[in-house]
């Protein structure tokens, strides 16, 4: 709900600007969770999260161009709009879990076992297998994302429907202050 709220308030900016805030706070908290004590390297894994996350909202997130898309006055095509969005979230928030895995991975202490961060794994004899942890957390993230998606869709649909109409100016024709320059007296100086 935050997202779809800086959408509609702040437009494309607003999801990018609060995706890279709350990635830099999860960043920030797997650094500590991994027993990472450098400053300098948890601010590196946060600014890795907070781009990864800002990126992808600005990309296609709820700031996307289906969110932001004119207003739809239709049922038929609020719920296009609406199951796009619930899509391209589900679709989002597996994507930039796996890319802030990977960033956390490649930035953990040696003494940090990334074995739960890695997409695939050797099985009891050895050969590679999708990893249960890596493949739960995605699903998780799939659903959260269309959840929020959803969310979205009827707050974007609602404010779409407050919207009103354009306001269409008149045409004026030709030069509006000519026929009143042509009454004023010529000031200019004697040459």
């Amino acid at each position: 709900l935050p997202m779809a709220a800086s959408a509609v308030l702040a437009g494309p900016a607003g999801p990018m600007a609060l995706g890279a805030g709350q990635g830099m706070d999860q960043g920030l908290d797997q650094a500590q969770e991994m027993g990472i004590s450098d400053p300098a390297k948890q601010l590196a894994l946060g600014t890795a999260y907070a781009g990864i996350e800002g990126t992808i909202e600005r990309l296609g997130g709820i700031g996307g161009k289906a969110f932001t898309a004119p207003a739809k006055r239709t049922i038929g095509e609020m719920l296009k709009a609406g199951g796009k969005t619930l899509l391209s979230e589900a679709s989002e928030e597996p994507v930039t879990g796996g890319l802030q895995d990977a960033a956390a991975a490649a930035m953990a202490p040696d003494s940090y076992d990334v074995k739960p961060l890695a997409p695939v794994i050797p099985d009891a004899n050895g050969r590679p297998m999708l990893n249960p942890d890596y493949a739960a957390r995605r699903a998780l993230e799939a659903l959260g994302g269309a959840a929020g998606g959803a969310v979205g869709a009827g707050v974007q649909a609602l404010a779409n429907r407050a919207t009103p109409a354009p306001i269409e100016e008149p045409t004026i024709e030709g030069d509006p202050l000519a026929a009143f320059a042509a009454t004023m007296p010529d000031t200019a100086p004697p040459a």
